[in-house]
């Protein structure tokens, strides 16, 4: 084996094994069913933080609204 050819192969050997060394510490990708639940959870997650933010609003309206009509809204509710 003369130098260049191994030159050559010891550089072909390094960057394999920063390859097979980048590719051995990439997380695994998570299963489909798992990022379905995932999404489902988020969907459902958004649901919820909207019905708060309308159960905000509401009671913001109450709380700044006059007193006298303060009685009807809850009546209302």
């Amino acid at each position: 084996m003369d130098k260049y050819t191994m030159v050559v192969a010891i550089v072909a050997i390094v960057m394999a094994a920063t390859v097979v060394k980048a590719f051995a510490r990439r997380p695994a990708k998570k299963a489909d069913s798992e990022d379905f639940v995932e999404r489902a959870t988020y969907e459902e997650a958004l649901g919820k933080i909207e019905k708060l933010e309308d159960r905000i609003k509401t009671l913001e309206r109450i709380v700044t609204d006059r007193k006298a009509s303060l009685a009807e809204e809850i009546e209302r509710l």
